[in-house]
């Protein structure tokens, strides 16, 4: 695992905390902008978990250079390597226009807004799989 961040005071307690623990499988923490990822290889990275860069990123065309950059260092012709993003809330159009121009292909996509916004943690608390599944297809039907 690869961990990178805008922050140097945050990749320092990052580095902190891995040594602390001893966790071996963290190879680095990286003072990276999302924007330019240049540090990483082409096709590097399985998965690639985006927390909140795009939420800081407030001009248009450096949310795509971030979109371009997390393509260019994941694996994603596989369908079965996945990305993450969260803290950024546009629209559904918007958001499905900013990954594909960056040469993502949709599989599924569920934004939650509405009845679900800021209640991720109760429906994902849910554990009955009928009753998610239900809330799941009710948030889907009337709300994407």
């Amino acid at each position: 695992m690869y961990l990178g961040d805008l922050s140097n005071r945050l990749i320092q307690i990052a580095k902190e905390k891995v040594n602390k623990v001893n966790n071996s499988n963290v190879i680095s923490c990286d003072l990276v902008n999302a924007t330019n990822l240049e540090l990483y290889e082409n096709d590097k990275f399985d998965v690639v978990l985006l927390f909140g860069p795009l939420y800081h990123l407030l001009d248009k065309e450096e949310r795509q250079k971030c979109i371009k950059e997390v393509f260019n260092s994941g694996k994603f012709n596989n369908d079965s390597n996945k990305g993450f993003q969260e803290g950024y809330y546009p629209n559904s159009k918007e958001i499905e226009d900013l990954f594909s121009s960056n040469n993502f292909s949709k599989i599924s996509m569920m934004l939650i807004r509405g009845i679900g916004y800021e209640k991720e943690d109760k429906l994902y608390s849910i554990s009955d799989k009928v009753m998610f599944d239900e809330i799941i297809n009710i948030i889907k039907k009337h709300l994407i």
